[in-house]
Order: structure tokens, then sequence, then C-alpha cells
């Protein structure tokens, strides 16, 4: 009986390592296919999608090989699995992986994914639920209850999303990760094996029943296996929906992955631990707060994306602690774990099939994530109940007809309230502050007066979710398109007032015609002759004969083509096929039709597709691919500049817009063109109007030069600065980058 003292630390030592290893996978996987999808948020959905359904194929094997293999078998097939994928290690991407061009690759990416991580994230998945049933065989005292160590489980997972962006990505680069990823998988297979021989020796083939009685339900009902289902759909779809929330607008990296990821994970310690740390009633009425707040800070004009983020994760994390301490209460007896796993992650696996794949092709604008957080409300306090969709009706109608005229009352306020702020916000254009604020407070009392009113809470907060969730994406301006992919959102609008036609991706303009025929074929926005591209374009005509080639990764409208003249070419690399048809019809914008030069449009990731043109092709490289508001970060490696520089003639240029609103990239641009052997000088221009129409948004413009010297004076006299180096700034490459170490820098210049 010694040895028993050793149950618990191998098994919670297993499970914790194979936790580590299965959360610290997805982003160092995430961040390797990453760039060959252009840095688009819905690279992450997707994996997540995969790895969602491997866990649940996972959960599946651990179920199946539990009801139909005894434990001794199966622990050796496990082991086996265990050390057969191996072979697959260490991670890399297959020589030669290319998404196809033109069309959506989420079905690619799926492929890669499951040929590259299948094997390892299946066996690492089915382990969880696997050794807490091994361990309900062992005579240790504590066995007939073995959901303990799955506290274990989820203190490996966050370990390893909390390690990832704050320790093993700013150290390691993407080879050594693997390479200790590898190291890590063998000494999981060492466990394993301890396990299995505790198990082997100790356990018995066939346990009886009876064993595992303890003061959890014997009975599954379907009622209750559908609440399962629910209750973990709502959470793992509300963390896609945040994520990419989040990502829109400041960067798609492992950073911004993670943090929804590891309140996720979290939920589930703290829903689960022995004695949760918070009551069902406080998840409940801080799960409330911060319903109000989110409503009452969208609505508002002055709020930054720092705040709203705020509250949208701390709404998020409570309202998944919530589902989760609901799911806790539900759990069966330990002779149904594996199933409950399993219906657990079913559920996990349906939010993401739902954010990736459903979603994008139903809702042209992405309402999928206050959709469910509607779903959420609609589940408060319903642990007492057994699932059934006509009972949930009947009891809805019959609450509604319960309701004294103070409910009544409130509800139909906050829905007047919230549709008043729909159309302030279309007829006016703006957002008018003095009444946005009154209708902002009005709609939060609302919700918190409710709190305790659950079908009145859910309909109050559903409706002004959704319409408030609206507000973001309307305006006055008229809308001419609308399109969703996997690259994201594009919206086409006209204002009249402003006399311009734009293109905005998420929320984020990408570009912009103006109205008026005097001025039609000027660029505007950030490339207004004014600003700092036309600083270059005018330095570099002074120092180059023409013709010229250009390439240009991003697209846009096409508005640069106007810097050409007859005889010019340009090349523009762009991976949405969208964007791409829409600067070309001239219903929307006509730079590419009516503008001198020769252009060819190559669709698929800028870096490439310009790796496949031949050295010394161009004159200049115009570096402009954005997706939404922040800047693929393998088109600003060293790898990337080199290749620049080659597909570079003799004294070319490479011109950089770094312009976002949230990361200061000027050290990181210097120091990669140093590396590669480059000058780089920068110039900040400010906004700027033409006939009374936005002709110059703020932007920061980088022009790196290899070997042209007059090029670099010119640019000099017209107020072009080289870089402040700072001192220990690592140069980017292809294995490595520190994004936390730039935003957290922070940017203090405006830029739209």
């Amino acid at each position: 009986m010694k040895q028993i003292v050793w149950y618990v630390p191998i098994y919670s030592a297993t499970l914790l390592l194979s936790a580590f290893l299965l959360f610290s996978v997805q982003p160092l996987f995430g961040k390797m296919i990453l760039p060959l999808l252009g840095g688009a948020p819905s690279v992450w959905n997707t994996a997540m999608l995969f790895f969602q359904v491997t866990l649940l194929a996972g959960y599946a094997y651990a179920h199946a090989t539990t009801k139909f293999l005894g434990i001794r078998r199966q622990a050796g097939l496990h082991l086996a699995l265990v050390l057969a994928f191996m072979l697959f290690l260490p991670i890399s991407l297959p020589d030669g992986a290319v998404p196809p061009a033109g069309r959506d690759p989420t079905l690619w990416q799926l492929g890669i994914m499951a040929t590259v991580v299948g094997g390892p994230f299946f066996v690492l998945a089915g382990t969880t639920p696997m050794l807490q049933r091994w361990f309900a065989h062992t005579p240790h005292p504590d066995s007939h209850n073995p959901y303990f160590l799955y506290a274990a489980s989820n203190l490996g997972s966050v370990t390893a999303l909390l390690a990832y962006p704050f320790l093993i990505e700013p150290i390691m680069g993407l080879r050594e990760q693997a390479m200790n990823w590898a190291s890590l998988y063998l000494l999981l297979a060492v466990l394993i094996t301890l396990s299995l021989s505790l198990v082997w020796s100790h356990g018995r083939e066939q346990r009886d029943e009876t064993g595992f009685k303890d003061d959890l339900p014997d009975v599954v009902t379907w009622g209750r296996r559908g609440m399962w289902l629910l209750l973990a759909f709502v959470p793992s779809s509300l963390m896609l929906g945040v994520t990419t929330y989040i990502t829109m607008d400041i960067a798609s990296a492992p950073l911004f992955w993670i943090m929804p990821l590891a309140l996720y994970v979290g939920s589930f310690i703290i829903a689960f631990a022995r004695r949760p740390l918070i009551s069902y009633r406080m998840a409940v009425w801080l799960q409330t707060l911060l319903f109000a707040g989110v409503v009452f800070w969208t609505l508002q004009k002055q709020v930054g994306a720092p705040v709203l983020i705020f509250f949208h994760l701390g709404l998020f994390t409570f309202t998944a602690i919530a589902c989760h301490l609901d799911l806790s209460r539900l759990r069966p007896a330990a002779k149904h774990l594996t199933e409950f796993y399993l219906i657990m992650s079913t559920g996990g696996a349906l939010g993401g099939v739902f954010n990736a794949l459903i979603a994008p092709n139903l809702f042209l604008m992405p309402i999928e994530y206050p959709l469910i957080l509607a779903l959420a409300a609609f589940l408060r306090f319903s642990a007492r109940e057994e699932f059934s969709l006509a009972n949930s009706v009947k009891r809805f109608i019959e609450g509604v007809r319960e309701r004294n005229i103070v409910e009544l009352g409130i509800f139909a306020i906050s829905i007047l309230l919230a549709t008043g702020a729909l159309v302030a916000i279309t007829l006016l254009g703006t957002r008018p502050k003095d009444i946005l604020l009154i209708i902002g407070i009005a709609c939060a009392a609302s919700i918190l007066l409710l709190y305790d009113r659950r079908w009145t809470f859910a309909a109050v907060t559903t409706a002004i979710l959704i319409v408030s969730s609206l507000t973001i994406w309307t305006s006055n301006d008229s809308i001419l398109e609308w399109r969703r992919n996997f690259f994201g959102i594009v919206r086409i609008t006209q204002s009249e007032d402003l006399g311009i036609r734009k293109m905005t991706h998420g929320t984020t303009v990408h570009g912009a015609q103006p109205l008026a025929e005097d001025f039609r074929l000027v660029p505007i926005t950030y490339y207004s002759p004014f600003g700092a591209l036309g600083d270059v374009y005018k330095v570099f005509e002074q120092n180059r004969p023409a013709p010229y080639r250009i390439g240009a990764i991003g697209l846009g409208v096409g508005s640069i083509s106007c810097y050409g003249r007859e005889g010019d070419a340009y090349d523009y690399f762009e991976i949405d096929p969208d964007i791409a048809e829409i600067a070309q019809d001239p219903a929307f914008f006509t730079y590419l039709r009516d503008c001198p030069p020769e252009y060819d449009i190559h669709i698929g990731d800028g870096r490439v597709q310009i790796a496949r043109m031949p050295d010394n092709s161009y004159d200049m490289i115009v570096l402009d691919a954005f997706s939404s508001d922040n800047i693929p970060v393998h088109l600003l490696t060293i790898e990337a500049f080199e290749l620049y520089r080659d597909k570079l003639k003799p004294g070319g240029v490479i011109a950089i817009n770094i312009s976002n609103r949230y990361m200061d990239l000027k050290p990181v641009v210097a120091a990669n063109a140093r590396d590669a052997g480059m000058t780089a000088l920068f110039r900040f221009t400010r906004h700027g109007k033409l006939a009374n129409s936005e002709i110059m948004y703020s932007a920061v413009m980088f022009a790196v030069v290899t070997d042209n010297a007059d090029i670099q004076v010119d640019l000099r006299q017209k107020g072009w600065t080289a870089p402040i180096e700072l001192f220990g700034e690592r140069a980017w490459t292809d294995d490595y980058a520190n994004l936390l170490k730039v935003i957290l820098r922070g940017n203090t210049i405006e830029a739209r």
C-alpha cells in the first residue's frame, strides 16, 4: 500500500504535462501557419475549430475504448499510439505548403493541420479523460471521484497559455519551440508508462460499478445531456467571438488568441474546483454588471478600444464561469465520466463549427457574438432544470404572462431606447453624445433592474445587445456593397457630405476615391500626393529614368496606379479575391481602369506571390498590406526584407506604410533594415483636406533604400529622418517576433 502515495503525484504530473503540451501546440502551430494565410483573424478561428474537433475525436476515442476494451488493453493501445506519433515530431510545415489562390483556404488549413499535428493532438486529447478513468480503477481512497484531477489538467493548460506570450514566444524561435515541445512529449510518454504500470499492476480489469458510488447522480437523462451540450457550446462560441472582436482591430497574433483561451480554461478551473472561488450567484451578478457596461460603452462616442476590450473580456469570463459552474453542478457519477467529457467536447466543437464555418456564410455582419451572448442570458439559472425546447418555450410564455406592469414597462422602454440609438446614429451619421449618454444609462439601468428576472432579463438583453452591436456598423453613408469571407468583412460606402467613396475592411478604411470629377483620379487617404508616399514618388522620378515597374503588396482600391504614367507597369499582390474584384469594378472605383499604367493582379499572400517573380524586377516595392488595422508580421521580417531587396533593381526603394492605432513599429523596421544591409528613413504626415473632402490621413511611411545615396539625400531634404534605434531592439525574423513588446510600447501617432 506504500505505492498508493505515488498515485496522485504521478497522475497529476502526467495530466498537467499532457495539458501543457495540448495547449502550447495551439499557438505554436497557429503562428507557423499564419504567414501563409496573410495574417487573417479567421486563421485562429479555423485553427480552434480543428483543435476542438480533434479534442472531440480524442474524447470519443477515450469513451469508446473505455466501453469496449478493458483497462489494460486500453492502456496498452494508448501508449502504443503515443509512441507511434513521435514519428511526426518535431512539428514543422511541409515543404511547398501554399494555400489555394482565389479560393477559401479553410479546408486547406484544416488538411495541413490534420497532417502535421493531428496525430499528436489526438492522443493528447484522449489522455485527460482516459487517465482519470484509469485512476478510478486504482485502489486509491479518492478513486471514486477522479474529477479533482481535472484541476491538474486545467492548471497545465493555463500554465501553457500564460507562458507562451510572456515567456516562450519572446525568448524562443519557432524551431526551438518545436524541438522543446518534442522533448516534453517524450517525457510525457515516460509518465504515461508509469501511470499505465500503476493501473496495470493494481487496477482491476472489470471494476464493479458499485465501486463508483458517490453523491453525484447515477442516472443520466437526455435532458441532462442536452444541458451539458448547451452549457459547453455557449462559452466555446463566445471565446471565438470575443477573439475575433479583438483581433479585428489590433492584431492576429498568439497574444490575442491566448487571452480569451486562457480565460476560457481558467473558468473550468474555477468551476470544477472542490470549492469554487466564485459562487454561481456572484458570477451571474458580475456578468450582469458587465452586460450593462458593454451595452453602455458600445453606444458611446468617446471610448477607446482598450476599454471595450476590457468589458468584453470580463463579460465573456463571467459568462463562461456561470455556464461551467452549471456544467459542474450537472456532472454525473464517475462511471459516466467519459460520456460527460465526450458531450462536453461536442458542445465545444459545435461552438467552433458555428463561428468558423456557419456564421461567416450565414451573417454578413459579425452578429454571432451578440447572438450567443443573448443565448447565455437565457441559460442563466438553468442547471436546476432538465432541458426541453418545448418546456422552455412554454415557461417563457408563462413567464411573460406573469410579469408585472413594471417589468413589462422596463422591457418596452429598453427596446424603444435601443432602437432609438440605432435610428439616431443611422439618420444623423454621427454619434450624438448627449443623446447616446442618456440612452446608454437607461439601457444599462434596465439590465441591472432585471437582474433576477430570468426570462424578462434575457429578452431585454437580447434586444439591446443586438441593436447596440449594429450601431458599430451603421452610419448615414450609403452602403454600396457588403461582403464577408475568410479574410474579413469588406464594405463599400459613399458619403455625399465628404464627397468620397470608401472601402472599409473590418473597422479600418483601406482606400477611398473622391466623387468630384476634378479630383476623381487623385490618390487620397494614406497615399496623397501631399503626403509621405507622394514624396517618395517625386524623389524617385528625379533620380531614376522612366518607365517604372512597381510591385505593390496590398491592393486596396488601386489608388497608387495614378502615380504612374504611360509605359509604367504595376504588379499588385492581393490575398483577398473580393478586394481584387471590387477594385476592378468601375461601379465602385475607377483608379485601375482610368489611370495610365498597365497592371496585373496576383491573388495570394503577397510574400509568397512576389517570391515567384524574377529577381531585379522592380524599381519600387510598395508594402501596404493590412488585415483590418494590423500589418501581418511575416511581411516585416528580415527574410522578407531580403526577399524585397532581391526583387528590386539596383538603386530601388521599398516604401512601407506602417500606420496603425496600437503598435509602434518604427524600431522594428529600423532594426530589420539595418540587419538586411539597407538604410531606413521615415516621415509622419498629418491629415489634410482638399475641396472640403478628406484627402489625407495621418500616416507613418518608411522608405528603405538599398544603395541610392541621391534618393536618401533628397528625402532628407523633404523632412525624412532616420528612426531612433532602441537599445537592445531585436530584429524580427520568420522564426522570432516579439509583438508583445511593440504593443506595450504603444503608438502615440494617430492613424485611421
